[in-house]
């Protein structure tokens, strides 16, 4: 029987994304970044206090049927969803008015420059690279105090070799336990008895 301790222990998707989420803050100490249970819900966007742009927000956006291995390890592929929010404001120096579009665009494209290096391995072990990463706007939301862009930068990546092998697959096999094959032209080669298996 399966318990929920079993599964959070064999589970690699919220690993995942604490681990971009804690690469995100590192690359970009200016923006907010948080981790979000799920998608972005639109009645989210009526909390003031959910995002204070400009921020990142990072969730799982979906999980595809594994790729099972004969130890009974899985090959997870995980889609992941980094929800960039922005709104008008003052950058640099000497300060310049940036747009929500022209900053979500920038930030989006660093993203997507970030998940195109090998430091897209998020420091974890037994994952693949990104594949199918994109950016593109979702939203944008106008109140009487604030105007509020959004977008989302997405990609996938593997998952190996997660859960409990219920065999080694692993270890290599011992020396004493290989067999040796004899094909057609080996010295020790001995064809069929006429009639018998070819």
């Amino acid at each position: 029987m399966t318990t929920l301790a079993d599964l959070l222990t064999t589970s690699r998707a919220f690993e995942y994304r604490t681990a971009v989420v804690d690469a995100l803050k590192a690359a970009f100490p200016e923006i907010e970044v948080k981790a979000l249970p799920a998608r972005l819900d639109i009645a989210d966007l009526d909390r003031k206090d959910m995002f204070s742009p400009p921020s990142f927000g990072v969730a799982i956006a979906r999980i595809r049927p594994a790729e099972d291995r004969m130890s009974g390890l899985r090959d997870v592929p995980v889609e992941i969803v980094v929800y960039v929010v922005v709104e008008d404001r003052l950058v640099g120096e000497p300060p310049r008015l940036a747009y929500r579009d022209e900053l979500g665009l920038a930030l989006c494209d660093a993203v997507l420059a970030l998940v195109e290096t090998p430091a897209a391995r998020w420091g974890l072990s037994e994952i693949g690279m990104p594949q199918d990463a994109e950016a593109r706007p979702i939203l944008n939301v106008m109140t009487e105090d604030r105007g509020t862009a959004y977008f989302a930068v997405t990609w996938w990546q593997v998952l190996y070799a997660q859960g409990q092998p219920f065999m080694d697959m692993e270890s290599p096999v011992p020396l004493d336990a290989m067999g040796r094959a004899i094909l057609p032209g080996d010295p020790d080669w001995v064809p069929p008895a006429a009639g018998g298996m070819p």
